[in-house]
């Protein structure tokens, strides 16, 4: 009687340590999952924020590239660039003011997870004057905003 009462215990006690033994290795198993599926999702929502952030910058800067920059009309971007910071209600002012909104969103967005904008350090906005400036310096119509 006694040999079947040590079998038995010990067959408990494997099965007990065993299940212990497999709960943590699962507990682990799956931490390590939720943290690579973490990644994964933060690298997805960067890439998919960084696209957006780059698109709207992009917009921006070529529609002042097509529209005053090649044939340089500084006094009309000057005068754009005044409706777009009053928000004024002119298509074009309106169009680069969704733009803009869009960028500072995403931008907004993809700074909370910590993503990579190193290249977006200069807004649009600062990116377009800077121009000007630069375009002023070349041609010498030096007109004060």
């Amino acid at each position: 009687m006694s040999f079947i009462y040590n079998t038995l215990s010990l067959m408990i006690l494997t099965v007990f340590f065993s299940g212990c033994i497999s709960s943590n290795i699962n507990s682990q198993t799956k931490k390590e999952i939720t943290t690579d599926i973490m990644k994964m999702n933060q690298k997805q929502h960067c890439t998919k924020y960084i696209k957006k952030i780059d698109y709207a910058f992009s917009y921006i800067k070529n529609e002042f590239e097509k529209g005053y920059f090649k044939s340089p009309d500084l006094l009309g971007a000057k005068a754009q660039l005044f409706l777009i910071e009053n928000h004024s209600k002119t298509l074009f002012a309106t169009n680069i003011n969704d733009a803009l909104d869009s960028y500072n969103l995403h931008y907004a967005l993809a700074k909370k997870e910590r993503c990579n904008l190193s290249k977006f350090a200069i807004s649009p906005l600062l990116t377009i004057k800077s121009t000007i400036k630069k375009l002023e310096r070349t041609s010498g119509n030096a007109i004060s905003y």
